[in-house]
This record gives structure tokens, C-alpha cells and sequence, in this order.
């Protein structure tokens, strides 16, 4: 794990919130193309909300869901949780004709991973594919707020503690729910 003086979450999806997807699916290579710098001439995607699903109704969502790497920011939520993330990263329109949406693109990848003591499936090519127990070096974390792992930058998104807490604490963190790492 991490050092306890170190604890990281990262995002999944609440059950019963609506989601954010894009109105073209090739649009997902896009999102996987954020890499940790500045998205330089972004075109913003058009997305769309869904709001049921098999017959049920979703409620609306201050950060709807969209992927596991990213964060995405509904209406209120622009202001309040993304003055807490500016610091970390850059803030991304979506077009959307029923929302102001913006996408959270972390400006910070690191070589934080400890690939040794981690639970690592990889490709035949050795380039991760998936990471099921992830162990951090916790030295590397000290002072991060959101970041992403430099060797699997199309993986999750981690915050900090302070981070996690302080979004939740706004009010506005409805439709993504935050799971401590370690």
C-alpha cells in the first residue's frame, strides 16, 4: 500500500445517478488521448446524458459518470469543485444541450506505481493493461492533489485525501462516489 500519512481514492460510479457518454463513440480515443499535459487545441465533443436505462429513472448528477480515468463536472459543480481541482489539472468543455459540462484533464502523471508489490495484468507487449491491487511508492504522493500513473495513463484517476474530502464536502459530488485506494 501507501504510507498512512498518504492515503488516495479514486472514482466510481453511483448507483442511480445519470451518466455523461458521447453522441459518437470514436469520441472514447480522444478522452484516452489525455496524457497528463495540457489538451492543446481541445475539440470539445458533443455528449449527451442518459437518464434511464432498462425502464429506470437516473437522478441527476453533479459529477455524472463517464470512465473510471475521468472526472466529468455538471452546471453548479464547475465553480465550486472545479476551483478545488484547477490547482491539479485544467478544466475541458463538453457541449451538451442539456447541461454546462466540463471534463477534469489532471495535469500531473507520475511514476508513483510500485509495480513490484502491485497486482499488474499486462499485454504479450508488457504494457499494462489492467491494475488489480495497486501499490504506491507513498514518497512519490507528498503534496499531490490529482494525479495519474505515467506508465498506465489511460487507468484511473487518483486524488488525495484532502482533495477527496474537500469535493465531497461542497455539496455538489453526486454521481461519482470515492473509494479509497489505500
Amino acid at each position: 500500500m501507501t504510507e498512512a500519512s498518504h492515503p488516495v481514492y479514486t472514482t466510481t460510479a453511483s448507483d442511480g445517478y445519470e451518466w455523461v457518454l458521447p453522441l459518437d463513440s470514436t469520441n472514447h480515443r480522444l478522452f484516452r488521448s489525455l496524457s497528463g499535459s495540457p489538451a492543446e487545441n481541445w475539440q470539445a465533443p458533443e455528449m449527451y446524458l442518459l437518464k434511464s436505462d432498462e425502464g429506470q429513472q437516473f437522478a441527476p448528477a453533479f459529477l455524472p459518470w463517464l470512465a473510471s480515468g475521468l472526472l466529468v463536472l455538471r452546471d453548479e459543480a464547475i465553480q465550486s469543485v472545479g476551483d478545488l481541482l484547477k490547482p491539479y489539472g485544467e478544466l475541458l468543455p463538453l457541449r451538451c444541450a442539456e447541461a454546462d459540462l466540463a471534463l477534469f484533464n489532471p495535469l500531473r502523471a507520475i511514476d508513483a506505481l510500485n509495480e513490484e508489490e502491485s497486482t499488474i495484468v499486462r499485454f504479450g507487449s508488457g504494457k499494462i493493461m489492467n491494475i488489480e491491487k495497486t501499490v504506491f511508492h507513498g514518497d512519490r504522493l507528498k503534496g499531490l492533489g490529482a494525479f495519474k500513473l505515467a506508465n498506465y495513463l489511460q487507468g484511473k484517476l487518483y486524488l488525495s485525501k484532502a482533495l477527496t474530502m474537500s469535493i465531497q464536502e461542497t455539496g455538489y459530488a453526486s454521481g461519482t462516489d470515492f473509494k479509497l485506494v489505500t
